[in-house]
């Protein structure tokens, strides 16, 4: 015996056309659209730094508090290479203004202008007017 062949499918159906709807037609209220202060400003200055809310100057996490003492210890020891490593671990830790300044001031007494322009570029160029002079003397501008 052969089984019945199963029963034909209907078509699908064809579906209602929906009408677009203009914004006016809806009853959903949609916020403006901000328009920018100045046409071809913003607010981002070159160099990725930006003009947000600035970093803890001292750090509060107990962490990134004894990396710092230890950085400044180093410091004391004119360790430049335990300073940066011990600022940097300090920031990760919590990112905090006083360990990237003291990495930074340590890097220029170097004289290593490279090393000094990376650690630079995470600063906020307001927060390094402290050091602009003391990075001179070597002949390193912490703001180009």
């Amino acid at each position: 015996p052969v089984a019945a062949p199963p029963p034909p499918v209907a078509p699908p159906q064809a579906t209602p056309a929906v009408a677009a709807k203009t914004v006016e037609d809806t009853s959903t209220k949609v916020a403006p659209t901000v328009q920018p202060k100045a046409p071809g400003k913003t607010t981002a200055k070159p160099g990725g730094k930006s003009q947000g809310p600035r970093m803890l100057s001292k750090p509060t996490d107990a962490l990134a508090i004894a990396k710092l003492e230890e950085a400044k210890a180093a410091a004391e020891r004119h360790d430049v290479d335990t300073v940066v490593r011990m600022a940097r671990q300090s920031y990760t830790a919590q990112n905090n203004l006083a360990a990237h300044l003291l990495a930074i001031k340590a890097l220029c007494q170097s004289g290593d202008l490279e090393k000094v322009r990376t650690e630079a570029t995470k600063v906020d160029d307001r927060d390094l007017a402290p050091l602009v002079a003391e990075c001179q003397k070597k002949d390193i501008d912490l703001l180009q």
